[in-house]
């Protein structure tokens, strides 16, 4: 029985394109497997791959460009989520291991979508991981590139500006961040990890007494423990109440501080 062909029988390059064009459908299809078993380092090596695949190619049809798009979602997505499970946080300032795993998914995420909202991110709390009050400025600056490749209404970036704030003791801009952060959050969540921050850089730091305030206002009004925001409140009152010549906004944060305990 004669041979049917997809190609012309005889036709070489026809056949090589099929070969090619299954190999890269293959490693799609194992890839986003991968991915939807949450295999998701796997799922970044294998989409890659088929990636660049199809990038050696001198020209590609509309399907193919649509399918790069399709991978590097797929890979992006995969790299937030391992970062995701990292949970790198204050508590791994000596974790060298962590910190240096972290470095290399940054680098590796930078080389498929360049700067953007979530490596700005990253990078913003690794340098502030490893470099505490040092690197408070440095991390500023990239949250503030974050917030301009974030979509509107994204809270994240007012989080993080508001915790590095107050961190850095310049309460004012921390509150006006702080309330923009939980105004935005209301409309989709809290990112998974402020509170934490704010708790790991206490036990750590214990003189810094005024991220007392936020995190019992995060307790009130984001997670609605109102033990919790009680407990960190009295606190930040017993810490700053009996300071002589307090600031304007001391003051502010003083009199919130009393307004939320006088509704729990």
């Amino acid at each position: 029985m004669k041979k049917k062909w997809i190609i012309k029988e005889g036709d070489v390059q026809g056949r090589i394109f099929v070969s090619d064009s299954l190999y890269v459908i293959s490693l799609f299809i194992i890839g986003t497997t991968l991915f939807f078993d949450n295999k998701f380092f796997g799922t970044t090596i294998i989409l890659e791959e088929a990636r660049q695949e199809y990038t050696k190619k001198s020209s590609l049809t509309k399907e193919e460009k649509i399918s790069i798009e399709t991978m590097k979602l797929f890979i992006l997505e995969s790299y937030d989520l391992i970062v995701l499970e990292e949970n790198i946080s204050p508590k791994d300032t000596d974790n060298f291991k962590k910190i240096e795993k972290c470095y290399k998914l940054l680098r590796e995420m930078k080389n498929i979508e360049g700067e953007h909202a979530n490596t700005y991110a990253l990078e913003a709390r690794l340098k502030f991981i490893t470099k505490k009050d040092a690197g408070v400025d440095e991390a500023l600056i990239l949250t503030e590139k974050q917030e301009r490749c974030s979509p509107y209404g994204d809270a994240a970036p007012s989080y993080s500006k508001a915790f590095l704030y107050f961190y850095k003791g310049n309460l004012e801009f921390g509150w006006n961040h702080l309330k923009n952060a939980v105004e935005e959050g209301r409309r989709l969540v809290m990112p998974l990890g402020v509170i934490s921050f704010y708790e790991e850089s206490i036990t750590q730091s214990p003189d810094k007494k005024q991220l007392y305030f936020p995190l019992g206002y995060l307790y009130f009004h984001d997670s609605g423990d109102h033990l919790l925001a009680r407990e960190n409140l009295e606190k930040f009152i017993d810490s700053h109440e009996k300071i002589s010549n307090k600031s304007e906004i001391i003051e502010k944060l003083l009199k919130e501080s009393k307004n939320i305990l006088a509704k729990i």
